[in-house]
């Protein structure tokens, strides 16, 4: 059986936002999709909404159109890596409703938090309706890797807007919104598991867990069938044990 990731087009607030204020995608893509495609692609577009007064009666909004594509592996171990290939083709500001306000946001996107700036604009009005980047960004290849057995989810673009003068502020802060733009990976495999050890002619104990490691067992159908979870595909909490005088989960055997 084929293993499996999910994507999805998304705009994802990690800290602030004011109440109600609307973000997405258009178009909306509010399902996880689920593939074995080694490869994909995508064009949206993601926005929020600024308002000085937190007020969507009073507020405007940015749209930023993000083109991607991507290849993707997984290794024997059930860890999912992307390579991302990412342009920004826009950002506008549009949908102004009475009076945003007047004070101007500093806009930054970065591929992780800490990560390097790829782009900046400072002071950006928000009470008009104006192109903010007008010719195609294109971000160098990035490549992330999201372990088995948490459902990890990220996305492509770690995108920071704060209020003119707060560039500094630590989050969470009301002057600071930082959000994920872009598609969006999730791992959802469990951790694959190979129990046991042996020595090798060196004499190192080499555990199966590992690349390449493996166990066999003799079927009474007289065919070898390795030892390990289920290719990855069943519950991880559902380890293989060994048996001395009750059974133990056999996780911690051998050596890594």
């Amino acid at each position: 059986m084929a293993r499996k990731y999910q994507w999805r087009t998304e705009t994802s607030i990690i800290s602030g936002g004011y109440p109600g204020e609307p973000v997405g995608v258009i178009p909306s893509d509010s399902s996880w999709h689920e593939t074995s495609a080694l490869s994909g692609s995508t064009t949206a577009e993601y926005y929020f909404h600024d308002s000085d007064s937190a007020d969507n009666n009073n507020a405007s909004r940015v749209v930023v159109k993000i083109q991607e594509s991507w290849t993707a592996s997984i290794s024997e171990q059930n860890y999912l890596t992307i390579t991302l290939n990412t342009t920004v083709r826009s950002i506008r500001r549009d949908n102004i409703v009475g009076y945003p306000g007047s004070i101007g946001r500093n806009m930054f996107i970065r591929r992780q938090e800490g990560g390097t700036v790829l782009w900046s604009v400072s002071n950006d009005p928000v009470a008009t309706a104006h192109t903010v980047l007008g010719s195609p960004l294109q971000l160098d290849s990035y490549t992330f890797t999201l372990a088995p057995g948490q459902n990890l989810s990220r996305g492509s673009i770690y995108f920071r807007s704060n209020t003119a003068g707060h560039d500094g502020d630590t989050p969470p802060s009301t002057y600071v919104d930082i959000m994920w733009m872009g598609t969006a990976f999730k791992n959802t495999l469990p951790i694959d598991y190979r129990p046991g050890a042996t020595i090798d002619g060196d004499g190192v104990w080499q555990s199966h867990n590992r690349t390449g490691g493996k166990a066999h067992i003799l079927t009474a159908l007289g065919s070898w069938k390795e030892m390990r979870t289920d290719n990855g595909l069943i519950d991880s909490d559902n380890p293989p044990s060994i048996y001395t005088n009750k059974w133990y989960d056999q996780r911690k055997l051998g050596k890594e």
